[in-house]
């Protein structure tokens, strides 16, 4: 539970004569109720920037656990504030009045422009005699992205200390429909990997992994930088949060800003980069070792070899092959040790050994020096010792510089679900997991020496199911354990691949498992059995991926495997890579792990699948509706009935095999050339699955086709029935006498001023996507007008004729417009009793007589069938544009309607649609141009 009293207090000195988007934004600062002075600046400032449809409000729990680390009590600060290890910060936050920001690019853009200006308002409100030249940027979601766009403009750059972003989607947008999102990305990617050797402000980039619902893994990284890139002084890390310490769970997206145990990293991270700048611009070294602290594990420190006499210790002559504190079975529960030395002896003197030592809530020391971990309890050195023959003395001393590993690794409690829900992992319940390769007794020197040991000289205090230590001393593997029993096979997960046979389990244990795939697309599960039954015994836990996601390993336990670093679209990733590594921690006295059984789950990896590929569904749509298109007019062209999209997509579809599998055929071998992420081909997700997933997505594509023409068939027939009976549809239906009784047209000066005033509206006012989702309501609501009119003619709905029906001869009348097909108005007594020759009873009479010969039928066949490719083609178009209609209506009432909105006024991405609506709208009849 974390407590706070948030106040905000609002920066109205930041207006318009700063930027003209103060209408629209707002900027505030955080202060704590009775631990800060509201109007007095007394620290480095930081700018808080959240995400799509995100609040200033957010910034709460990252301020105040600044503030609470700062001081331990209102206005007393805490003892690292004193020493200059960390000090205070003035946290603003920025109010986009949740903006829909992942869905429109000019909305990023202004809040790009709002955010520039912000910085320069944060700096001058300090005094000239203390006035801080940058700023600390923390962005949320795509408020990363906007502090990552900031640092591609140099004069931009070198007034931003770091930028932190936390579960941003920095390697692709969540939502690729806005090429300016795309050209935003592109100057992201050159600001992250400048050419030239100008300031560039280091990133650490927080991602929640497959927690994170919203963003997919892989789209977290940082891209990696390009090929044959020198600039190695610049500071780009992604870090998740299943490898933080003290945290060691994945995070939901908006869950990342108010989890207790980021949140205070978070802030710990602000206050110490304060710290760094206060007394001046602090160095990179400084800022890089502050970050270093997410992701880094501790270093060995760099000492020469001290020579340490054993008999200035308290020492224990009794050889041990494993050091177990404190010991398993019915032995004491605590016990305290004081400069206590456990001596591992090495099992030859020429074989390299290996040494594996974790330290559960201590801390490791060299010297005098702490190398990882709360040396407040228990305190643990690591000492080499041998034995001489000629004097028979024993000599030890400390390893400089070894070639080693330190972990910081949760302790998973018995009997307790890991991580707990609701609240995630303690920071304190941690253990040290160290490995030391490469040992020989006999180093430099040698001669005359008779017995080798690891001595381990440990004080203070151990109790059973809290601190401890364990350690063993063995002949170094260089090669880790791996599966014997894999083929190409597994890949796609049709049997199991079981781990049997693997030996006996020691503290470490490492798992290759070559031939699997690690792809954010497919997720493993994993089973588990013991050699005994486990119920309330220590169990051991595993480590898995890049980002080390652990997993305690418990019987009749299931967890899931899976991969961050792979994923479709995502630049640089190494896709085609193979291989899962696993790391199996177990001390001797918790369970013995017999055996792992590791298969595909099909359901979690449909939906890590959907989750990545849902664009290219829509994409993929909008190519095959395009070709039957094309199809249907080449039917036309070549003298026969236009077929309508049902037509086409039943009997070439259902009717025949052969075009869906040459299809498949195509994409398929598509699918296997390098193409650039940009195409929508399912290329990506690794060179096994790519040909099959673009395949697969053809046909999901061409039934999602038929879905959304029995949707739209559905929705016209919703509306049909809803406006049979209303005085709407009467007076749509009325026809407008002329002298002579016919309908009287819209007339061509009327239609250019009507498409003037949109388009006027357009380049001033409306966002061309408004006037994309009114010319589809057009055709939408001339579609249902046209079937009710084959209704009124026939009295059934006219089907369209069969592919291999002849066509209707090109001699034959004009034929008749569907706006002069109208239903006759009952509203006049006389229109209905004495109809003049040109009136539209007149017309149904003759369009009744002639339709024997298949003109009327043909004619509203091909005028209908017309609107409703256009109408499928339209409503596959709008995920492309309704998103911006949302925006631009939410920024009208959130922002009032004098707010600027910088949508997209092209006026020529709107013209080609009014006019297509316009002319159907109108009754323009659609006839074959005659070749001669």
């Amino acid at each position: 539970m974390s407590w706070m009293s948030p106040s905000y207090v609002l920066q109205s000195g930041f207006d318009t004569q700063w930027t003209p988007l103060a209408k629209r934004y707002s900027l505030w600062l955080y202060r704590e109720v009775g631990w800060e002075n509201e109007h007095t600046l007394h620290g480095y400032p930081v700018l808080f920037i959240p995400g799509n449809a995100g609040s200033s409000r957010q910034v709460r729990s990252i301020a105040s656990s600044a503030i609470r680390q700062a001081y331990t009590s209102p206005h007393v600060p805490s003892p690292e504030f004193l020493n200059g290890t960390v000090a205070s910060v003035d946290v603003f936050a920025a109010e986009f009045n949740e903006d829909l920001s992942a869905l429109h690019g000019p909305t990023l853009l202004s809040q790009k422009a709002y955010i520039d200006s912000a910085i320069d308002y944060i700096l001058s409100l300090y005094p000239v005699n203390s006035k801080p030249t940058q700023v600390l940027l923390i962005g949320h979601s795509m408020g990363g992205l906007v502090a990552l766009s900031l640092i591609a403009s140099p004069s931009s750059s070198k007034r931003i200390s770091a930028v932190v972003t936390m579960s941003s989607p920095n390697s692709l947008p969540p939502a690729r429909f806005d090429r300016r999102v795309e050209k935003l990305y592109h100057q992201v990617y050159h600001g992250l990997y400048p050419v030239t050797s100008n300031y560039s402000p280091p990133v650490l980039a927080i991602c929640g992994g497959a927690t994170d619902s919203l963003i997919p893994s892989e789209t977290c990284f940082l891209p990696p930088a390009p090929t044959g890139y020198t600039m190695d002084t610049l500071y780009r890390q992604t870090v998740f949060t299943t490898s933080v310490g003290g945290v060691w769970t994945g995070v939901g997206h908006n869950e990342m800003v108010w989890c207790h145990q980021v949140r205070s990293k978070v802030a710990s991270t602000a206050i110490r980069l304060a710290a760094a700048a206060s007394a001046s611009p602090p160095s990179e070294a400084e800022m890089m070792n502050i970050f270093d602290a997410w992701s880094s594990p501790p270093k060995w420190p760099t000492s020469t070899v001290r020579m340490h006499p054993v008999t200035e210790l308290t020492l224990n002559h009794q050889s041990h092959p494993a050091v177990l504190l404190p010991p398993s079975g019915h032995g004491p529960q605590q016990q305290s040790i004081v400069d206590h030395l456990y001596m591992l002896p090495f099992s030859s003197l020429s074989v390299p050994h290996r040494l594996s030592l974790l330290i559960a809530r201590g801390a490791l020391i060299d010297s005098e020096t702490l190398v990882a971990g709360d040396d407040m309890r228990l305190r643990v050195k690591i000492l080499l010792c041998n034995s001489l023959l000629e004097d028979g003395k024993t000599t030890c001393r400390y390893m400089s510089s070894p070639q080693s590993t330190v972990q910081r690794i949760p302790i998973p409690l018995p009997n307790i679900p890991f991580p707990q829900p609701g609240e995630g992992s303690k920071p304190g319940d941690f253990g040290l997991a160290v490995e030391v390769r490469d040992l020989y007794a006999v180093s430099t020197g040698g001669e005359g020496r008779k017995d080798a040991w690891i001595g381990l000289q440990v004080n203070g205090y151990v109790q059973k199911g809290k601190e401890g230590l364990v350690a063993v001393l063995e002949p170094d593997e260089k090669d880790p354990k791996s599966s014997s029993t894999g083929g190409d096979n597994k890949l796609v997960g049709r049997r199991d691949i079981v781990l049997d046979d693997m030996g006996a389990i020691t503290l470490t244990t490492e798992i290759l498992l070559p031939r699997m795939l690690a792809s954010s697309l497919v997720a493993y599960r994993v089973e588990s059995s013991f050699s005994q039954d486990c119920q309330g015994d220590q169990s051991p836990h595993l480590s898995s991926g890049p980002e080390y996601h652990f997993h305690a390993v418990r019987a009749n336990r299931i967890f899931l495997l899976h991969g961050h670093a792979a994923g479709p679209f995502v630049p640089g990733a190494a896709s085609s890579r193979l291989g899962l590594h696993l790391r199996l921690f177990a001390s001797p006295d918790s369970c013995q792990v017999q055996s792992l059984r590791i298969t595909v789950d099909w359901w979690s990896t449909l939906g890590r699948v959907a989750l990545r590929y849902w664009t290219v569904v829509v994409v993929w749509g909008i190519g095959i509706v395009a070709a039957g298109f094309a199809y249907a007019l080449w039917q036309w062209e070549n003298g026969r009935v236009l077929p309508d999209p049902k037509t086409i997509y039943t009997e070439l579809i259902l009717g025949s095999i052969r075009l869906p599998l040459q299809a498949s055929g195509v994409v398929f071998a598509f699918a296997l050339l390098p193409l650039p992420r940009q195409v929508f081909l399912g290329t990506g997700g690794g060179w096994i699955l790519d040909p099959l997933l673009s395949v697969a997505f053809l046909w999901v594509a061409t039934g999602f086709m038929a879905v959304l023409i029995l949707a739209l068939d559905g929705l016209a027939f919703m509306i049909s029935t809803a406006t049979k009976a209303s005085r709407f549809s009467r007076l749509m239906s009325s026809p407008s006498p002329t002298p002579t009784g016919g309908q009287r047209p819209l007339s061509k000066k009327r239609s250019f001023a009507a498409l003037g005033v949109v388009l006027l509206l357009v380049a001033t006012v409306l966002p061309h996507q408004v006037a994309f989702v009114i010319s589809w309501l057009m055709v939408l609501w001339t579609s249902v007008a046209s079937s009710r009119a084959q209704v009124l003619i026939t009295g059934t709905d006219l089907r369209t004729p069969s592919l291999e029906q002849s066509g209707v001869a090109d001699n034959l009348e004009p034929p008749v417009p569907l706006s002069s097909i109208r239903e006759p108005s009952p509203s006049s007594a006389r229109r209905r009793n004495s109809p003049e020759p040109n009136t539209n009873k007149s017309l149904l009479s003759k369009l009744s007589m002639t339709s024997g010969s298949g003109l009327a039928h043909s004619t509203l066949s091909n005028d209908r069938a017309l609107i409703q490719h256009i109408l499928l083609l339209q409503a596959l178009l709008l995920p492309t544009q309704a998103p911006v209609l949302a925006v631009w209506i939410r920024t009208l009432v959130t922002a009032g309607y004098s707010a600027p909105f910088d949508g997209d006024h092209n006026i020529f991405l709107a013209i080609f649609w009014l006019i297509l609506a316009e002319a159907v709208v109108s009754g323009v009849s659609w006839k074959r141009k005659l070749s001669k």
